[in-house]
This record gives C-alpha cells, structure tokens and sequence, in this order.
C-alpha cells in the first residue's frame, strides 16, 4: 500500500508531485487527495484534473483523461475567458488523448487549433508554441487540408525547437507530429527518421509510453519503406518491452497486431493469421477501440486471401457484433462482406465505388503535388486488384480498370509530346535570341580595343610615337585584353552546350581554405586593401567539387572587389555551414551599387552606370562566369549590399 499523505493544498500537491517519479504513483497521489479539491480555488480544480488527465494518458487510460481533461476545461472556461497557459495545455492534452483514443477521428484537431490560437495570444513561451505548431500540421493534413498548409507550420515548429532549449519530452512530441504527418504522406524514410529521433528522445527521457509507441510506428514505417528485416528488429524490441514493462498491458497487443500486419504486406497470409489471432487474445489489454477494429479487418482478409473462407465469414461476423455500425477502417473488408452475404451485384458495386473513389482520391493528390500520396493510392488500386473473388467479378473490374488506364496514359503522353514540342520550340527561339545578343555584346566588346590598336598601329607606321617601346607594351596588353575576352567567351559558351569539364573530387575543406588563405591575403593586400577571414566550419569537413574551379571564384570575385573598391579599403571572405550548405560570401567596403544592378549584376557583359563601372578594365564576364561554375555545382550565387558599405557576393553551394 502507497504510504502518501493526502495534499491540504493544490501548492503542496504539485510540489509532492513534482518528486514523486512514477506514474503509477502520481496517480495514487492524486486520488487520495480529490477529498481536498472541493477546497481548492476554480484555477487550481481545473489544474488538478488537468495533472489527473496528463498522469492518466500517460498510463495508457486515454478514456479516462478524455473526462478528466472535459472536466478541467469546464471548470477553467467557467470562470474566466481570459487566455491562459493552462487553458492552451488542457487544450493540447485532451486533443493528445482523443488522438490515442481514435487516431481516425479528427476531432482531436479542433482543440489542437484551439491551443494554437491560445499559445499565439500568450507569445510567452516558444517550446509549447513549437510542439502546438507540430500538432497543428498532423491535423491539417489529416483533415484533407493538405500538405500547403501543414508544412509550413512543422518547419516554424522545427525552426523553434533549433533556436530554442526544448525538454527531451517537448523534443520527441514534435518529432513524433513530424512522423506522423510525413507517414499519411507516404514519405516513409522521412517518417521513419522521425520516429528514431523521438523514440531516442522518449528512451533518454524515460518515458515509457512514447518507447512503446514509437517502437510500434517505427515497425509500421520500416515496413512501408520495404525494410522488413529492420522492421523485424524494431519488432524484437516491442516484444522484449512489453515482457520488462507488463504493467503496458497493451504492448503485448500492438506487438501481435504489428507483426500479423508485417506478414500481411509479405503475403504470408497464415502467418499473418497467426499473430492477428494472437492479439485478439490480448485485445481486453487494449483500451483503443480502432486497433481491435483494424485487427479483426484484417484477419477476416488475411483468411479469406488464404483461401479459408468459413473462418473469414466467422471473424466477419465478430467483427459486425462487436463493433455494429461501425465504417470500416480497411476498405477490403467492405467488398468480401458483401460476397460473403451472396450478395454478388452489391459487392461488385462496392468495388466499382472504391475504384472511383480511389481515382478521385488520386486526381486531388495529383493536383496538390503530392506524389509520395498518389503512389499510395496507386497501392491500394493493387491489393484491390488482388482479391481472389469469383471469375466474372475479376473479369469486369480488370476490364474497367485498363481501359482507364489506357485511356489516361494515352491522353498523358499525348499532351507531353505537345508539351515537349513547345518547350523544344521556345528553346530554340531562346538560344536564337541569346546568341543574337552575345554576338551584339561581344561585337560592342572587341570594337574598342581593336580601335585602340589601330590607332596605335597606325602612329608606329607614321614614326608618330616618341618612346617606340611604349607602344608596344601597349599594344601587348591590349592584345591580353582581347585574348582574356575571347578566353571568357570560350568557357561562357561551353557551359552553355554542357561542355564545361570540371574536375570534382572529395577534399577537406577547411585544410584547403588554409592552404589557400597566404596566396588570397597577399594578393588583396599588395593591392592596398585590408584582408579578413572568417570561418565557422565542423572539423573534418569533406566536400565533393571541383577544387581549381572553386578557387577560380575566389579569385574571380576577389579582383572584382580590387578593381572597384575604394583604397584604402576592407575586403572579407566569410564561410559558414548549415545543414548540408556551405554559405562562402565575399564583400567589400565602398562604393555600392543600386538595387536595380544587385538584380542584374550576373548579366553577361552588363554595365553599371557609377563608380563601380568598367572603367578599370576587364571582360565584363567574370560574374557570369562565376555564376555558371556554382551552378555546374547544383549551387546558388546572388549579390546584396554589404554592411561594410560596398557589395557582398553570396554563394551557396551543397557539401555533395
């Protein structure tokens, strides 16, 4: 028997609460001190059946925190309308709840919404407001709103829970909401991947109900991705945590259900069998309603592809006493329910119905670019082909189905032939276009310099010049001019037809920027401009680019800044990583240029009417240059105004 003395006060409870470490214990708490919470103020009697709710689901008692969390906002929203954080977390929980009650029913989402819109009046705590915004884009999705909106809200929450000290608990809730929207989009590696990070957390933390829910959903993700050996080994681990944890009575339950289901997507039907007959022996265990339901859809399947139809027909009928009026959660069930009942003309309707609305389903997906969604409905298309019914049912829906699909792929590649017919049309008259252009360009280019020689030649052949080998320095270096434009044009054109060869190998990066750091320093300084460095990269860093093409920007960019900042003056080279980019940018002090030339900067052969023009010499290629090398290295280049006063240069380039 728990030796606890009753709490007088709601402050002494919480505080007895706060170090008592089990749940089981916190529950007991509880219980022994509701005598006292007649005593309590309307705050603090709401707070007590919030902490009841909270103590409750996480033993897995998710009717029971359902009422406990409705009695908790009653009392709250009885006597105040102000928002409050109390008010956002008795939102949250109870949408918690009714989502482990019945994750088909979206009701969940209306108080997920609630708390949102609470946390968002508050603005007082960014870990809370992260883990709401995670929950608020599983309901969006989940409620056919699509994944538009949903994505937006989990990267604000992933933004946060980077920026922000988190609890492992607070961590692992949004990595869990992150799983389980890329899971009903198909995206099992992301989900996948999710569900690791959550379950880590959840382990670190010690909280066991998130370990057993997370093993369950990493077994059904490693499935989805066709990992079933790995899907077997997270599979062990649910077994071996409901042996050391008996008290989560249905562990036991989701680890049968989870394997029947590993065999069912194998076609090992008589295994799947097994272990779906093995759960409903443990189905008393299990306090949500919808696993028993799917449980037993199943099994009456996995029977009736197994050839066995008497035992289906008898699970069907369990199914109907237990759960009577009940949509069905596996939409099979609903064509062999019809057979079983002879009912031959209604259960090739039924299927006719599923195909249309799967097809539906599919042209809504299509149109919201969600792939990953539309190859989840194709599947559901396949295991509705594969039902051993009678021949003339087979027959027909076969017949319907490749006619459709006939029909779609033909219009498809018929409108593509017209697509690829127009695009090959406006490319050629682009490449026309362009070439006009660079012809103009270059023409203009070559015309000074020429005209220059000519005049110069000219007074050599007329003894006009007094110092003879002046002019001929001249004219050598208006040659390397001429040569250094043709030498851009030349490098320009091949990255156009795709005959630009780089090199790419792997390199540590930052051994490379040391290597390079004396060669670049001492380059700008002989220019009379101050040099700085600064690097905020890992250790180790390996990239994979075409290391001369790479140091061919630096020093691209670097002789821009030279040419066109004021002396003295500043020039600094800055590197950072996040994520999987390397963020390189390059700025120099004074002058600048306008928004309008930030835009257009990159342009072959663009001039900029102010201090920074081309008065200093050069092809006028360098940036296009530039941009041309980072783009054959799947990265990004652009300009901005730089806080030193003159330009700065961004480029963004992936680590691979």
């Amino acid at each position: 028997m728990l030796n606890v003395a009753q709490a007088s006060t709601f402050e002494t409870l919480e505080q007895r609460l706060a170090i008592t470490k089990s749940s089981v214990k916190k529950l007991q708490l509880l219980e022994q001190s509701s005598a006292q919470v007649k005593h309590f103020s309307a705050v603090d009697k709401a707070h007590y059946f919030y902490l009841v709710g909270k103590v409750q689901l996480s033993l897995g008692l998710v009717e029971k925190s359902i009422h406990s969390q409705t009695e908790a906002l009653e009392l709250l929203t009885a006597h105040t309308t102000v928002p409050s954080i109390l008010l956002a977390a008795i939102y949250n929980e109870r949408s918690s709840s009714i989502y482990n009650h019945d994750p088909g029913n979206n009701d969940y989402c209306v108080d997920t919404a609630r708390s949102l819109a609470v946390e968002r009046q508050l603005s007082n705590n960014e870990a809370r407001l992260a883990e709401v915004l995670a929950s608020n884009a599983q309901c969006l999705y989940s409620s056919n709103k699509g994944l538009a909106l949903a994505i937006p809200l989990l990267e604000e929450a992933t933004t946060i829970a980077q920026n922000s000290l988190l609890t492992l608990d607070q961590q692992a809730t949004i990595y869990n909401r992150a799983a389980l929207l890329y899971s009903k989009a198909s995206i099992a590696n992301k989900a996948y991947k999710y569900n690791l990070l959550a379950l880590h957390k959840w382990q670190e933390e010690g909280n066991h109900l998130g370990i057993q829910y997370m093993l369950s959903s990493v077994v059904v993700n490693a499935s989805n991705m066709g990992e079933f050996e790995l899907a077997q080994q997270h599979l062990d681990s649910l077994y071996q945590f409901a042996t050391e944890h008996t008290d989560y009575k249905d562990a036991l339950f989701s680890a049968h259900y989870q394997s029947g289901k590993l065999a069912y997507i194998q076609g090992d039907w008589l295994r799947s069998i097994k272990f779906f007959e093995l759960a409903v022996t443990e189905q008393a265990n299990m306090n949500r309603p919808a696993y028993i339901q799917a449980n037993y859809e199943l099994l009456a399947i996995a029977y009736f592809r197994a050839n066995k139809f008497t035992e289906s027909k008898r699970v069907l009928l369990e199914l109907k006493e237990k759960f009577p009026g009940n949509p069905a959660i596996k939409k099979e069930i609903i064509a062999i329910a019809t057979l079983e009942d002879n009912k031959k003309q209604q259960a090739l309707n039924s299927a006719f119905a599923l195909l249309d609305k799967e097809r539906n389903n599919k042209r809504h997906f299509i149109k919201s670019s969600t792939a990953y969604i539309a190859q989840e409905n194709d599947h559901k298309l396949e295991q509705l082909e594969n039902f051993q019914l009678k021949q003339r049912f087979i027959y027909s829906v076969l017949i319907a189905f490749f006619i459709a699909i006939s029909l779609g792929t033909y219009a498809y590649f018929q409108q593509q032939r017209k697509q690829l017919a127009n695009k090959e049309k406006q490319l050629t008259d682009d490449l026309l276009s362009r070439k006009n252009q660079l012809l103009a360009d270059v023409s203009h280019e070559l015309s000074t310099p020429l005209t220059v020689l000519k005049l110069q030649v000219e007074s050599l052949k007329d003894d006009l010049e007094d110092d003879v080998q002046v002019s001929y320095d001249a004219l050598d270096s208006k040659l390397d001019d001429i040569q250094h434009l043709i030498d851009d044009i030349h490098q320009l054109a091949q990255s156009d037809v795709g005959a630009l060869q780089l090199n790419f190998d792997s390199f540590e990066l930052n051994e490379t920027l040391e290597k390079w750091q004396s060669e670049l320093t001492q380059f700008v300084i002989q220019n009379k401009l101050s040099f700085e460095i600064n690097k905020e990269l890992p250790k180790q860093l390996i990239v994979h680019w075409d290391r001369g093409r790479i140091k061919q920007i630096f020093a691209n960019l670097l002789n821009n800044s030279i040419k066109y900042t004021d002396k003295p003056g500043k020039i600094r080279l800055s590197a950072t990583l996040q994520e999987d980019i390397i963020n390189i940018s390059i700025e120099d002090s004074s002058p600048s240029v306008s928004d309008e030339d930030l835009s257009n900067i990159f342009e072959r052969l663009y001039r900029i009417e102010n201090s920074r023009s081309r008065t200093t010499g050069g092809s006028g290629l360098g940036l296009a240059i530039c941009k041309s090398l980072i783009t054959e290295h799947r990265g990004s280049i652009y300009a901005q105004h730089s806080s030193l006063g003159g330009l700065k240069i961004v480029i963004k380039l992936p680590v691979n």
